[in-house]
């Protein structure tokens, strides 16, 4: 990875009390980097990687995320068609990042704490909003999610582009409920969506 003197640190006077940032800016911060600094080739993204001059770990972090947001694992607060470009609450990514065992600069935004303080001085818990997960458990938060996407589905006029499609507008839909990841989304459109979405094909335009 390429010395971080290439680069201008981030500038945490601003990005601290910022509450959001395109996920692409948010993995530039996660290492400390200010993102303007970057060398970005700003093209099609389907012509060439426009991070291909980029620090290996900053292009390895992006990968990642971008494989996670697409799952459903990584909650985005808007979507892009590019989704480097799509926005994440940083609170968000910041609990993303810390399941994944990656370290933050101290300035990163994260979500408050709550903490009782026992009689010795400790902490007898903590917590945060974020949903607490458990090996092949789902959260109250997911559920909420799913039924959130089949009630969405019941409101929606026409049938989508594609099913991708819609799987990121249900995602961003449900954002204030919980994350929906895409077997959630398989579930509900298998159980609400109407047969004919179901068919082979794109929708025809008019």
């Amino acid at each position: 990875m390429p010395s971080h003197d290439e680069h201008k640190p981030a500038d945490w006077e601003k990005w601290g009390d910022m509450v959001s940032a395109e996920l692409w800016k948010a993995v530039a911060l996660s290492l400390d980097i200010e993102p303007e600094s970057l060398s970005i080739e700003w093209r099609d993204a389907d012509y060439s990687d426009p991070f291909e001059d980029c620090p290996r770990e900053f292009r390895r972090r992006i990968a990642i995320a971008v494989n996670h947001a697409v799952n459903g694992a990584l909650r985005l607060r808007s979507h892009s068609s590019g989704l480097p470009w799509s926005t994440v609450r940083l609170s968000d990514f910041a609990d993303w990042v810390g399941s994944r065992g990656w370290g933050l600069p101290d300035q990163f935004p994260r979500r408050p704490v709550s903490l009782n303080v026992s009689s010795a001085g400790g902490s007898d818990s903590a917590h945060t909003d974020a949903p607490t997960r458990r090996a092949g458990i789902r959260t109250n938060k997911a559920e909420a999610a799913e039924r959130a996407c089949e009630e969405w589905f019941g409101g929606l006029t026409e049938r989508p582009e594609n099913k991708d499609a819609a799987f990121f507008a249900a995602v961003a839909a449900c954002t204030d409920i919980g994350p929906l990841s895409r077997k959630a989304f398989d579930r509900a459109w298998a159980n609400k969506a109407p047969a004919e979405w179901k068919k082979s094909g794109r929708r025809k335009r008019s």
